[in-house]
């Protein structure tokens, strides 16, 4: 169910995704922060959709200065984001001092079986209405927002005990 909602997510996107700037160095950047990111081994069996949409400020050296999230992840899912300050675009990326947006979503399909009583997972248009809100206030906001393309997914296989 929820990989169908990430499948339609992502083909929703591609008209938002496609209408912003394209950027050389944005696929590194996905790379950097799939590798990276660490989410706390308390939230890793959470089976609630954990997503945060990060925006990063850049200086003129396109090195991240600054983050925060557009929209209220968990608390544990803000404090492994402390990586992202001092990377550094290429400088053939031209950023220009406008803002980066990326989507960073918790996948727990292999972790999460629904039980009975257990609250009810989002369906596909929740996750999109939810996300292209967020996009679209944002391109109306500021229209030279860089929206990062590859939307990054990390997932969490059942631990081999």
């Amino acid at each position: 169910m929820l990989k169908k909602s990430y499948t339609i997510l992502l083909i929703l996107l591609l008209p938002i995704i496609s209408k912003s700037q394209s950027h050389p160095g944005v696929q590194a950047f996905t790379k950097f922060v799939s590798k990276n990111y660490r989410l706390p081994e308390e939230l890793k069996s959470n089976c609630e959709w954990m997503y945060a949409i990060v925006k990063v400020k850049t200086d003129n050296h396109n090195r991240i200065i600054k983050y925060e999230f557009v929209n209220k992840p968990t608390e544990g899912m803000k404090k492994p984001f402390d990586f992202l300050i001092g990377y550094q675009f290429p400088k053939a990326t031209k950023i220009n001092g406008h803002p980066i947006i990326f989507y960073l979503g918790i996948d727990n399909l292999e972790i999460c079986k629904e039980k009975p009583g257990d609250k009810v997972f989002y369906a596909p248009n929740d996750v999109v209405s939810t996300i292209t809100s967020y996009m679209q206030k944002i391109l109306r906001d500021d229209p030279k927002t860089i929206f990062v393309p590859n939307l990054v997914f990390i997932g969490y296989p059942p631990s081999q005990r």
